[in-house]
């Protein structure tokens, strides 16, 4: 019963993210001489690639683009577009990103603004949804509170957030999971609630604790998104239903107890 070792070992190795930093450096190219209105832009790495949590079979990178003084959102996103455009030929216009088609690479970009206030944050708004919603994210404190946990578990989390989604891969597959019931973004942050002394080593042991602490906490209404800003479950179209959350951990349970079967 369980999973082998050498089966978790190989899921939690990391994988060469060469695409994502080609992209990104990409794009900064493409807005290098962009000085809008007297400030300069930021262009970051969000989601799997840059949080070291890709899998194979990941999907295309997210590029972040930021202006740090709010209210100028929507003549800052035409000026990054016409950039872009110059610089790849045609783009598309997604309902929350631009995407970019570049031949070596694919890259999702967000362009957005920088929340007022204490919290470090970005807003946008979408662009094919009338009237257009007002959308909030935190990356910046997604990257560091992954990045904290990882320090916290001796470098145990991130190698176990890597197995968790190559697992939910493996169901898919198979036909045991819809592709969509577990999005990349949501198992991570669902591995975010589970308390540091679960992860004690990349192996069956880690992997069964957090199995269990799943199986009894795992569609809690209070547990957060890696950001610590937001709850995970929700209604809104950024948050993941308890349902779809209760389906993959039961995938995921049947997966360990009846593999090799």
């Amino acid at each position: 019963m369980g999973i082998p070792n050498n089966q978790l070992e190989t899921w939690a190795n990391p994988v060469q993210h060469i695409s994502a930093m080609k992209s990104h450096e990409s794009i900064r190219n493409a807005l290098a001489l962009r000085n809008w209105q007297g400030s300069l832009i930021d262009v970051y790495l969000q989601g799997s690639y840059r949080n070291h949590t890709n899998v194979r079979g990941s999907s295309d990178v997210d590029v972040v683009v930021q202006y740090d003084r709010p209210g100028y959102w929507e003549a800052f996103r035409q000026d990054v577009l016409n950039d872009l455009r110059r610089s790849y030929g045609t783009v598309e216009e997604g309902n929350k990103s631009i995407k970019v088609r570049a031949g070596s690479f694919d890259a999702d970009v967000i362009v957005c603004e920088k929340l007022s206030g204490s919290v470090e944050g970005i807003r946008f708004y979408t662009h094919r949804q009338y009237p257009r919603r007002e959308i909030k994210n935190y990356p910046k404190l997604h990257i560091r509170n992954g990045e904290i946990k990882n320090q916290n578990t001796d470098e145990v989390y991130k190698p176990t957030v890597r197995i968790f989604k190559n697992m939910r891969n493996w169901l898919i597959e198979r036909g045991r999971l819809n592709a969509k019931t577990a999005p990349s973004y949501f198992v991570e942050c669902l591995l975010y609630n589970v308390p540091d002394s679960n992860f004690i080593n990349v192996c069956d042991c880690t992997v069964l604790n957090v199995l269990n602490w799943l199986h009894q906490n795992g569609v809690r209404g209070d547990l957060s998104c890696q950001n610590g800003q937001t709850y995970l479950y929700g209604n809104a179209p950024e948050q993941w239903s308890q349902d779809r959350a209760s389906q993959y951990i039961n995938a995921l349970i049947g997966m360990w107890n009846n593999w090799g079967s």
